[in-house]
């Protein structure tokens, strides 16, 4: 079917496969991400109430990730107003946006890229049914049949990659946004950890 949809048809399946392989690997760091957000919330908190601030930044070294690193952020600007410290977060996120959004912007342009290479091998198909017909006439359908395959496969073969790359490409941008999400989260529970811990100070004195 595909040779039947000449070279374009070709391209088209092999950036199909490409879109596929960066699927698969924004899947695997995602899922990474997504996995360390909880475990530095878990392990970092509980020793930010207990007022070990360098037990917590060797705890955000030993977990690594992007979520460790947002956290770390936080821990060593503690002792500054929170507003500060949320826009020290912020930044920090932004850094790590360019990790989270691996690949995201190739799968998105591959899915815009196939359907129009598809149109491409409309037109080409097009073109050439047209030249034989202007060349032999329209008595003999199978010589026809040529370009009309080039047109229907290639635009077929398009649609078939852009489809499932656009769903996954939207579906995987909406994973790291709410990875970003779960960061920023994690950073404000250690500052507000911090504040507790503070109030439980200044009562006790």
């Amino acid at each position: 079917v595909i040779n039947s949809g000449g070279t374009i048809a070709w391209i088209i399946v092999a950036l199909g496969g490409l879109a596929g392989l960066l699927i698969i690997l924004r899947i695997f760091f995602l899922r990474a991400a997504s996995a360390s957000t909880g475990k530095v919330s878990r392990e970092v908190g509980p020793l930010i109430k207990a007022g070990q601030r360098k037990a917590a930044l060797k705890a955000c070294k030993r977990l690594k990730g992007s979520t460790s690193r947002v956290v770390a952020s936080a821990v060593r600007n503690l002792e500054k107003d929170r507003a500060h410290i949320e826009d020290i977060v912020s930044e920090q996120i932004l850094h790590e946006s360019t990790h989270l959004n691996r690949f995201g912007a190739f799968i998105i342009v591959i899915a815009a890229v196939a359907p129009l290479l598809g149109l491409l091998g409309t037109v080409t198909g097009m073109i050439s049914t047209f030249d034989i017909i202007t060349e032999f006439g329209t008595g003999d359908p199978k010589l026809l049949s040529s370009g009309i395959s080039i047109a229907l496969v290639t635009t077929e073969v398009g649609l078939a990659v852009a489809i499932p790359a656009l769903i996954f490409g939207n579906l995987l941008s909406g994973w790291a946004e709410s990875i970003k999400d779960e960061m920023e989260k994690a950073a404000l529970h250690v500052m507000n950890q911090y504040k507790d811990k503070t109030a439980e100070l200044d009562s006790e004195d």
